[in-house]
């Protein structure tokens, strides 16, 4: 009788960890997606800014090149 009470007081532990995982588990996953949603948004946010900033050394660097070309002067 002893011995049924234990493996049912084990049985029951079992399915506690086991649920326990699970719910670990879950909330892994989702912080690892909001994780993931951050780094791509900062990952857009940084390309954005990138792209502005290279745009305007292209024009600072560049037009004046192009307008030494096309008027040179005498």
């Amino acid at each position: 009788m002893d011995v049924a009470i234990l493996k049912e007081g084990q049985n029951n532990l079992d399915r506690r960890i086991d649920t326990i995982e699970a719910n670990l588990k879950k909330r892994i996953d989702g912080t690892q997606t909001n994780l993931n949603k951050r780094i791509n948004s900062v990952k857009a946010r940084l390309n954005i800014i990138l792209s502005v900033i290279f745009t305007g050394l292209l024009e600072i660097i560049v037009k004046p090149v192009f307008i030494k070309e096309i008027f040179p002067q005498t």
